[in-house]
């Protein structure tokens, strides 16, 4: 976010317009005046082959789009692709041109070791088949890594083990599991605790189900990069802990966890 907001910055004291948005509303909030793709680009919920972004070539958002010159999209990773499809429509409609998104200037960012697209019971393959790496625009992108991972810089370490997990490198026991280094080990109750009676006093409580539910959903399904994501946000063995359950059937011992990875995504 350091890199987006100095570029945004640097951009704006040209004087220039710059469009900054994200995937999800998190990474859009922490973005100098960001806003959701969905939510820019009139974007539908529901994305097909066709889909086109629900705005006009003489409404405020096309005109926004012309005088732009630099588009900033974060989390593309979790986009699908079909999303990035119906922007490049409409630019080429807005900007009466055929090049990729109008021959505007476009800047994604993103980690495809990150969340993929949420996709609706989808398999594997169809999940892979949603990302932006299997659009046609992909062959069009110029693709620049960074290396250094400057949230844990103070510890080379566990830099280097979030890279082996990312990367699937990282030592597997059995199908998909890892063992979890002591040093960001907690361990584990020896039984599981079961009440067996019923709760005397319920409060009732309502709340935005549907919200909480579109929230957590996907973090409930441990699809492809979950463990890498959640590790990612410490920045050190000293500030990162981790309990794991025993699994009966694998990891007897309560100190390793799955760690799914889409290794043609990686690959791609």
């Amino acid at each position: 976010m350091y890199l987006y907001k100095a570029l945004i910055a640097k951009v704006c004291s040209m004087d220039l317009i710059i469009v900054a948005i994200a995937t999800s509303g998190t990474a859009a909030s922490i973005m100098p005046s960001g806003r959701t793709a969905h939510s820019r680009f009139k974007i539908p919920i529901k994305l097909g082959d066709s889909t086109m972004c629900s705005f006009t070539k003489q409404s405020g958002t096309a005109e926004l789009l012309r005088r732009a010159s630099l588009i900033v999209w974060d989390e593309v990773a979790m986009t699908k692709r079909q999303a990035v499809k119906a922007l490049d429509r409409i630019l080429q409609d807005v900007m009466d041109c055929l090049q990729p998104f109008g021959g505007k200037v476009m800047l994604f960012g993103g980690d495809f070791r990150q969340v993929l697209p949420v996709v609706a019971r989808g398999t594997r393959a169809q999940i892979t088949d949603a990302t932006l790496l299997k659009s046609y625009i992909w062959e069009s992108v110029w693709r620049i890594r960074l290396t250094q991972n400057m949230r844990a810089q103070s510890d080379t370490w566990f830099a280097d083990y979030l890279l082996r997990i990312g990367n699937d490198t990282e030592e597997t026991i059995g199908d998909d599991y890892v063992q979890l280094p002591h040093d960001i080990l907690i361990d584990s109750p020896t039984d599981d605790i079961f009440i067996d009676t019923l709760i005397d006093h319920f409060k009732r409580k309502q709340f935005p189900i549907r919200l909480s539910f579109a929230m957590t959903i996907n973090k409930a399904q441990v699809p492809h990069r979950q463990l890498y994501v959640a590790l990612s946000r410490g920045v050190s063995r000293e500030t990162t802990w981790v309990v794991a359950r025993k699994n009966k059937d694998m990891d007897r011992s309560g100190k390793g966890t799955k760690n799914i990875v889409y290794r043609d995504v990686l690959e791609s």
